[in-house]
């Protein structure tokens, strides 16, 4: 369990998990690693106390994983995959999809955040990183 503790302040430490902020990446990333301790029986005031947070916000952010994971939502789970298989030892493939359909799709400026995310998290089919420097 104080590996568990010691690897977690590390990644709160290295990506500045204790930032105010709404940025969906790292409120997600906030969001697993409070249902993570949550689920190996750590209490939400020491979880808090880890993030600089209150209960509430523990309480919520584990409600919040539950409907993400239950959704499966995409965007959650691109943005946790790295931490599924490090801490729960297991190997995320994400969907594949078509980039070209998916410009051809997309109607606004949000459809376009969506696509550079999956651009960033290699979910093209077929797609080469270097074809597009």
């Amino acid at each position: 369990m104080e590996n568990l503790i010691e690897r977690i302040n590390e990644i709160i430490e290295t990506e500045n998990l204790r930032e105010r902020t709404k940025k969906p990446t790292k409120v997600h990333r906030r969001w697993f690693l409070f249902s993570l301790l949550r689920n190996k029986g750590i209490i939400f005031q020491k979880i808090g106390d880890m993030f600089g947070m209150d209960h509430a916000t523990i309480l919520y952010g584990v409600r919040q994983v539950e409907i993400y994971k239950k959704a499966k939502d995409e965007f959650y789970l691109m943005d946790t995959a790295d931490l599924e298989e490090i801490f729960n030892d297991v190997k995320i493939q994400m969907k594949s999809r078509d980039l070209v359909q998916d410009v051809l799709d997309s109607k606004n400026y949000h459809d376009l955040v969506k696509i550079k995310k999956r651009l960033e998290n290699n979910v093209y089919k077929n797609l080469d990183k270097n074809e597009l420097n």
